[in-house]
């Protein structure tokens, strides 16, 4: 019997999606990443949801693409799991509601850009957050993005070139998460936030966070001129 590649639990408003691979620290495979895509579009409309918790079953978060799948994929196939990424990360950006990810042991390659393109991200203290593409030869040209946006130039470019691995604590001081923990108090600091936010106007929260996205994209004088559009327009 083939095990779930995701798993799903729904408690209290919060859905739970866990990467279920334990035996590989959860490297994304192509249908890992499908039946991510798939719970997602499901979410989106089930109103008694209200925040979405990605985490890791077993030692770690997800330690990145699985190699071994990626090894034998023809160009025909890998064209289609590059393409199951890029909705991936796009999904997770416009998403009604928000998305914390909860990471422990390793988050690397696209695991670690699934931590950036999340909303909100809590990690242990002990976490290993990184781009180890650039010691394989290679650059991340799709996991990179989320990295880029969410750390800025300079410190994304020092970790995509260098390869360079952080802990859960530097990961909060440069702003990979929003906050690292004592390994044994992840799940107690990871539901209190979850659940900080479930309490929260679902209206407002879907609201919020398209207008955050928009205002993200524009320059400063242009967010201004978008806020003050939003509040005087017409009910």
């Amino acid at each position: 019997m083939v095990a779930e590649e995701v798993l799903f639990e729904k408690k209290n408003g919060l859905a739970f999606l866990t990467f279920n691979r334990p035996e590989a620290h959860n490297a994304m495979n192509s249908a890992m990443v499908a039946r991510l895509l798939q719970f997602i579009e499901q979410l989106k409309e089930e109103e008694d949801v209200k925040v979405v918790v990605l985490r890791g079953a077993g030692k770690s978060y997800c330690a990145g693409v699985d190699i071994k799948e990626a090894a034998k994929l023809g160009a025909q196939q890998g064209t289609k799991y590059h393409q199951l990424l890029v909705d991936l990360y796009a999904e997770i950006d416009s998403f009604p509601k928000p998305v914390l990810s909860s990471v422990h042991g390793y988050a690397l390659g696209h695991g670690c850009a699934c931590v950036a393109a999340s909303d909100l991200a809590i990690s242990s203290n002990e976490a290993i957050l990184g781009m180890p593409e650039i010691d394989l030869g290679t650059f991340p040209y799709l996991s990179a993005i989320p990295l880029i946006r969410c750390l800025g130039l300079k410190k994304a470019f020092e970790l995509l070139f260098t390869g360079r691995r952080v802990t859960g604590q530097e990961a909060e001081r440069i702003g990979l998460v929003n906050s690292s923990v004592p390994s044994e108090k992840l799940s107690d600091a990871t539901l209190e936030l979850a659940n900080i936010l479930a309490s929260k106007s679902t209206q407002a929260m879907r609201i919020g966070k398209e207008t955050f996205a928009i205002m993200r994209e524009l320059g400063y004088k242009m967010s201004l001129r978008y806020g003050h559009q939003l509040l005087t327009k017409e009910p």
